[in-house]
């Protein structure tokens, strides 16, 4: 089943993801814009996202629109050049964090991101019949319409240089930095990128690109997000100061230290916010609502206020621009900036701390000595079963936990359990077809002690697959 939120759309490259759907959303979205508007479009390396980049290039400029094809670019980079081409909207085609066979659009329309259905429910209104809904969450697009005006086709434009120039003028105080860096990107073909950009940025830096076969291989779907073996390992055997993986399409930042062990999602937060420090005195930092609590007092000690993000990840932009936010963290390693409109940038967020780092006389290891203890588990993603609903499963952990007067069970995007020592969040996972379950609890006790109730609480036919998960991490 297609998956459909805001500002985006997953599902089946076959039948619900397709070339004719990603037209019909492509012309959907230009009939919010005037004529002459501009929008950037852009793709990973895989065929299926070129095709589906071509044809909401083809939808949009079924009116006279200027769409600019910005070719194969890693995710910051279709952000950075709606900055600064000026353009309203934006679109990406990318497939890389998905299952096989699965593909995904995201859109932005000024600073809006409309789900599918608004697009298709406000083009239906207006009398077009690209597409609509169709019964049980597909998307279905009308035939016989032509695929583009006559003879229009987007402009190309090569943002890469502009992108790492923008970099180095934003770092350039930090140019003499000479740190020994480990990269890796789980999407292999940005390994060798990624490192150039730092290069670029870091002429004095010593970058050594670690290559991987599988770019899905720093993910599981048991145990959630984790740096692979051959990182931390060309951490230690190059004795480096620390190993950066950048997501699959370069908007994710993971870190391991220069002992080799990975940081938390907790903790990178942590280590981010100490390279701004006193600048956090009267700011606002979002925090993904999953991460550690800590971390609002984290926040509190360099005089900033907290403030958490409890719904879909997808809106963590949108909740950076209502609280004008410095900084944003979410549990995805995802890093969000005021000076990038409320937007992520990986990339960015890897150049800050290689220059934070660079200036430090300790070692990271050192300087993460000072990070307090987090108390939370590591992410579980627990698959759906086919046709199943996150809404379904949390109605049911509702009907079945037991409710005590010291547990409060509340749910908006997800679900929470409260305990006063203790809680588990649980929501739609942002890149799989799955449900993430994060525990935090004081003592190691309580987390498993939470996690027996609540896969006493799940469907039977989840119960097996979360004990396995749980079992792993506890």
């Amino acid at each position: 089943m297609a998956i459909s939120g805001p500002g985006y759309l997953r599902g089946r490259a076959e039948d619900e993801v397709t070339a004719a759907v990603a037209r019909a959303l492509g012309r959907s979205l230009a009939l919010r814009a005037q004529p002459g508007a501009k929008f950037v479009v852009g793709s990973d390396q895989s065929e299926v996202s070129e095709a589906l980049k071509v044809a909401f290039a083809e939808g949009l400029l079924q009116r006279p629109l200027d769409v600019v094809d910005l070719g194969v670019v890693a995710a910051p980079l279709v952000a950075h050049a709606q900055r600064r081409v000026d353009a309203i909207g934006a679109v990406f085609a990318g497939g890389a964090k998905l299952s096989k066979g699965h593909s995904a659009l995201a859109w932005r329309f000024a600073d809006q991101m409309p789900t599918p259905e608004e697009l298709f429910a406000a083009s239906a209104a207006q009398g077009d019949c690209a597409a609509e809904p169709e019964e049980g969450g597909g998307l279905a697009a009308c035939s016989g319409r032509s695929t583009a005006a006559e003879g229009r086709k987007p402009r190309a434009l090569d943002v890469s240089f502009d992108y790492v120039a923008h970099l180095q003028w934003l770092f350039v105080d930090a140019i003499n930095s000479a740190v020994d860096v480990v990269v890796a990107a789980e999407q292999p073909e940005w390994t060798r990128i990624a490192r150039r950009y730092l290069q670029a940025v870091f002429p004095l830096g010593l970058f050594t690109a670690v290559e991987r076969e599988s770019s899905r291989a720093g993910r599981s779907i048991a145990s959630g997000r984790s740096l692979t073996a051959e990182l931390a390992d060309g951490v230690y055997r190059h004795r480096a100061d620390m190993g950066l993986v950048l997501g699959e399409h370069l908007d994710r930042l993971e870190i391991v230290d220069d002992r080799g062990v990975p940081l938390s999602p907790d903790e990178s937060a942590w280590l981010l916010m100490s390279s701004y420090g006193g600048e956090l005195r009267g700011e606002t930092v979002v925090l993904d609502d999953r991460l550690s609590t800590p971390l609002d007092e984290a926040v509190a000690s360099w005089g900033g206020r907290a403030v958490r993000h409890c719904g879909d990840p997808n809106l963590m932009p949108e909740t950076m621009r209502r609280s004008g936010a410095l900084i944003g963290f979410d549990l995805e390693g995802r890093v969000f900036f005021r000076g990038l409109n409320g937007e992520s940038d990986a990339m960015l967020a890897a150049c800050r701390l290689i220059a934070f780092v660079g200036k430090q006389i300790s070692s990271l290891g050192s300087i993460l000595a000072d990070c307090p203890p987090m108390p939370a588990s590591p992410e579980v993603l627990l698959p759906l079963p086919e046709k199943a609903s996150a809404a379904d499963l949390f109605a049911c952990i509702e009907r079945q936990w037991p409710s005590p007067s010291n547990v409060s069970i509340s749910s908006d995007w997800g679900l929470v359990v409260k305990t006063p020592s203790a809680r588990v969040r649980l929501q739609p996972s942002h890149y799989n077809e799955a449900i993430s379950i994060r525990f935090e609890a004081a003592r190691h006790e309580e987390m498993i002690l939470l996690a027996e109730r609540l896969c006493r609480a799940v469907p039977a036919e989840l119960a097996d697959a979360l004990v396995a998960r749980t079992a792993a991490i506890f």
